[in-house]
């Protein structure tokens, strides 16, 4: 047990300004790009969406570990970003028989620095944060992974997903309402890959993994994150795909293996 003791902070981001042609051309281009495909195998159920039936499992790498993977990603010509999304849809699609056509998932972007906001500024407590959807299927090699990711942050998927969810302070919830539900009953969503990328501490043996939280919708919340130069990877799994902890733990060592 922590005694940590917990205190309200507040921050203030000022978004970059932006005329009303350019907001539109982005919200119209979000709906583009999250169209629906109507191939939904689970569909949405906003009741049911969170649920403490999840299980998830961790692996953390040593530092040695960690650094030989960054030389294999940089050899390999792709980041190691990539190289851990390639190999953990690997790993599902052995383990769940993933279809063959395509699928969706979320990719979540950190805004601090397109907002022209520090990274390490402590003082900042809020959490800005976008994402973008990118589709694959297991006939997809590494290099297509690379290229998917790099011509969406290129075409700023990321700030068209920005703009959209702050049409809020302008259109009827209701409205908004009706098209989330839309996307998200008409989309074959994996899940949500995120990487937090690398984090320093002090206490040189503390360890964390981060755990990204899964949706019905979106079954699968993979985290990875390299902490004082180890990396850690994680999977928590939402009950539509059916895993018990045994099960997981060893999905997870499968898509370390595969690194």
């Amino acid at each position: 047990r922590f005694s940590w003791k917990i205190k309200t902070a507040t921050s203030v981001a000022i978004p970059p300004k932006i005329n009303p042609l350019r907001y539109f051309i982005n919200c119209v281009l979000f709906l583009h790009w999250s169209r629906t495909r109507k191939i939904n195998i689970w569909p949405f159920k906003i009741l049911k969406s969170i649920t403490d039936e999840t299980t998830q499992s961790s692996y953390n790498f040593s530092a040695a570990e960690t650094t030989a993977l960054l030389t294999k990603a940089k050899w390999l010509k792709v980041s190691l970003n990539t190289l851990l999304f390639y190999t953990l849809n690997k790993s599902l699609t052995e383990k769940f028989n993933l279809p063959t056509q395509n699928y969706s998932w979320w990719i979540p972007v950190n805004m601090r620095p397109d907002l022209g906001m520090d990274t390490n500024d402590s003082s900042l407590k809020k959490n800005y944060v976008s994402n973008f959807t990118i589709d694959v299927n297991p006939k997809m090699a590494l290099k297509d992974y690379q290229f998917l990711i790099s011509k969406s942050l290129n075409q700023q998927k990321h700030w068209a997903t920005w703009w959209w969810q702050r049409l809020g302070r302008f259109v009827p919830e209701s409205a908004l309402e009706l098209i989330v539900k839309s996307q998200l009953n008409d989309n074959y969503f994996i899940g949500t890959f995120s990487n937090l990328g690398t984090w320093t501490c002090s206490d040189l043996d503390s360890n964390v993994n981060f755990l990204a939280n899964p949706i019905l919708s979106h079954p699968v919340g993979a985290g990875a994150l390299i902490w004082n130069g180890r990396l850690n990877i994680s999977l928590r799994i939402y009950p539509t795909f059916p895993s018990n902890q045994v099960e997981l733990e060893q999905l997870v060592k499968q898509w370390a293996l595969s690194l």
